[in-house]
């Protein structure tokens, strides 16, 4: 009754008790060494009962078990209970303390593994350095040696030629007589066979006309470099085609704040390059497009009060200007004109690439080869001036066509004065006539194809009008509006003007001077970044 007693006690000592693991461990000693006693004494009864055979004593025990049932009942539910909290307590403070113990493990890991990365980056480092200026120094050499290979050379001299830009002539002299006084230094010019290198020079707003010259072909020693020209002629054509006072404003703002917009978002790649380079050009051809566009009466579409008499359009142009139309001509209003504008400035531009490739040929030394492209001159001027004389009232097609004056003077004679000249500039009489014909279709077809002037001209007109419809109703309106400007012509025709642009510079003009064949001057450096001369 006392072990049974004890055994209660010490069973709610442990529901009671916020149990810690060394508590637990005490409680187990006790109960085991309770139930090591009642073992023991069961034993001692069961031993005496076999051999002694004292069956009182086993009675008295039954009864004393029957009078106590109720307290082993409890026991032994007290135990069960016991059994199945405290192993479950127990295994969950173990599992807590592994982890616990787990998680400090990681933590000094973690704390450890930075100052190994650090050590393992340094060590990198020191190692990429000295890479980099093993890399460098062999790199060096292997220039140095490939330059050794193109000297002639004895035992006793060394003789070598270079190139240099005239302006530094008097510097490389120099430095060569510092190195190696006893140096012979003659200045020569080209000899025959040679092909002198070209370094263009062109000043910094030019720099995007440079490009789109030098993806033609580098001009080579004896050509003109037509970068600043087309500097000049390529607005004009692009203005012409793209006249609008509103949209050459978007052109103009949009290419002023490229560098601050490139710089805000740090925009890199190929394409975002060629548009940052190319920001002089968006400038100019915006200038252009707001000059023609000023002529055309047109600002964000024809927005003069004498297109707004008849058209349900904003007076956004008279508002802005205070004329009530356009100062020239309106393209809509004008085809036929347009269309001899654009005649007229291939009337021009055409005839001018041709006196480049005269002076081209004398500056190469080539006279006998000029006769070619000045026959070709008196040609085309001569059917220009049949280009002239028809779009003059005085006259019609008819005038012209049949007049055999006329036609003499300013086809015949020109055509067979440039037989002649090509026979003498290439001898061969079937390769002269050939080149002949050639020529004079050329001249037509080149003259003609200015006519997309008028074509891109008209579309712009189009899309600008396009972009005022809706103008009744004001959110329809500006949702027309924004999207046409924005996405069709800003961002569409911008590119499509932009490339006919580029193709009557490329095709139409280049063809009658430019060979673009070129070498590019590209002077001996070396460059260092990890290691210094001593």
């Amino acid at each position: 009754s006392k072990v049974f007693e004890e055994v209660k006690n010490i069973l709610r000592d442990a529901e009671k008790l916020s149990l810690g693991l060394a508590e637990i461990e005490d409680i187990i000693k006790r109960i085991s060494s309770i139930a090591s006693i009642l073992r023991d004494k069961f034993d001692i009864l069961n031993n005496i009962e076999k051999f002694t055979f004292l069956h009182s004593l086993v009675k008295l025990i039954e009864e004393i078990r029957k009078e106590k049932i109720a307290d082993v009942e409890n026991l032994a539910e007290e135990s069960r209970k016991l059994i199945s909290v405290l192993p479950a307590k127990y295994l969950e403070i173990v599992k807590r303390a592994l982890e616990v113990v787990t998680m400090e493990r990681r933590v000094e890991e973690l704390v450890k593994k930075p100052e190994e990365l650090k050590e393992k980056i340094s060590g990198l480092a020191k190692t990429a350095d000295y890479l980099h200026i093993f890399n460098e120094i062999v790199d060096i050499e292997l220039k140095i040696e490939e330059l050794y290979k193109k000297f002639r050379q004895t035992e006793r001299a060394c003789v070598f030629e270079f190139w240099v830009d005239k302006s530094n002539v008097e510097k490389a002299i120099n430095i060569i007589k510092n190195e190696c006084p006893s140096a012979v230094v003659n200045i020569g010019g080209e000899e025959k066979g040679d092909k002198p290198p070209t370094l263009m020079k062109n000043p910094p707003i030019a720099k995007p006309w440079e490009k789109l010259v030098a993806a033609y072909g580098l001009p080579n020693y004896h050509e003109i470099d037509p970068t600043i020209i087309t500097v000049i002629t390529f607005p004009i054509i692009f203005g012409l085609m793209f006249g609008d006072m509103g949209h050459g404003l978007i052109l103009l703002i949009g290419g002023l704040l490229i560098p601050k917009i490139w710089s805000k978002f740090n925009l890199k790649g190929e394409i975002w390059d060629y548009i940052y380079e190319g920001r002089n050009l968006i400038v100019m051809c915006g200038i252009a497009a707001i000059i023609f566009g000023f002529l055309y009466g047109e600002f964000f579409g024809p927005t003069n009060y004498h297109y707004a008499l008849h058209h349900p359009v904003p007076t956004w142009y008279s508002d802005l200007t205070g004329l009530a139309k356009a100062p020239w001509f309106n393209p809509m209003e004008n085809l036929m004109l347009f269309f001899k504008i654009a005649i007229l400035v291939a009337i021009f531009h055409i005839p001018f690439g041709i006196i480049i490739n005269i002076v081209n040929k004398l500056k190469a030394g080539e006279k006998k080869e000029a006769l070619a492209p000045i026959s070709w001159l008196w040609f085309y001027c001569s059917l220009a001036t049949l280009f002239i004389l028809i779009m003059m009232p005085a006259y019609s097609i008819t005038d012209v066509i049949f007049n055999p004056t006329l036609l003499t003077l300013f086809l015949i004679v020109p055509f067979v004065g440039m037989l002649l000249l090509h026979k003498l500039a290439i001898k061969d009489l079937l390769e002269a006539f050939a080149e002949t014909i050639t020529k004079a279709i050329e001249s037509l077809s080149n003259t003609f194809s200015y006519s997309r002037i008028l074509a891109l001209g008209v579309t712009h007109a189009i899309f600008s009008d396009m972009a005022l419809l809706g103008a009744g109703n004001p959110i329809l309106f500006w949702v027309v509006f924004l999207m046409v400007t924005i996405f069709m012509i800003i961002a569409l025709e911008g590119i499509i003007t932009f490339a006919h642009s580029l193709r009557l510079h490329w095709v139409e003009w280049f063809s009658k001077f430019y060979c673009g064949d070129g070498i590019p001057f590209e002077g001996f450096t070396i460059k260092r970044r990890f290691t210094t001369t001593g």
